[in-house]
């Protein structure tokens, strides 16, 4: 039986970062651009998060994405299948973030070169940052 996620009881870990970070939940909200009833779904375990969501996660609270791995993934029955599952599930993330940071080249450089300068620069960093 494939996981996914939210199987690894990611509204614990969500709770724990929080606490971690001394983040209230509506400060949680306003962080994530939601609403604290939306943050009060993904903390009881209502709704489901995707990996994009979970990454989104990481970059506003400054947190590796290794946080949200169970301890554990690697050494249990089926964890390497597991691992692969997520793996390809971040590599999808990132190739949409590359469809992003191409998007907003193709933008700034239409609009005006020389900014596209600043911005290419600028898209050059969050494409080699690690999240």
């Amino acid at each position: 039986m494939q996981k996914n996620l939210h199987d690894f009881s990611i509204d614990l870990k969500i709770k724990g970062l929080l606490k971690l970070k001394k983040v209230t939940h509506q400060e949680f909200a306003d962080i994530m651009g939601i609403t604290r009833q939306t943050v009060a779904n993904w903390l009881n375990g209502r709704t489901k998060l995707d990996v994009e969501t979970i990454i989104d996660i990481c970059i506003k609270l400054d947190t590796p994405f290794s946080y949200f791995l169970p301890d554990d993934l690697i050494l249990k029955e089926g964890g390497q299948n597991e691992l692969k599952t997520l793996i390809e599930q971040l590599e999808r993330a990132n190739r949409k973030k590359d469809f992003i940071i191409n998007t907003f080249r193709m933008f700034f450089y239409n609009q005006n070169p020389e900014l596209s300068k600043v911005v290419e620069k600028s898209m050059e960093e969050l494409r080699d940052e690690d999240f």
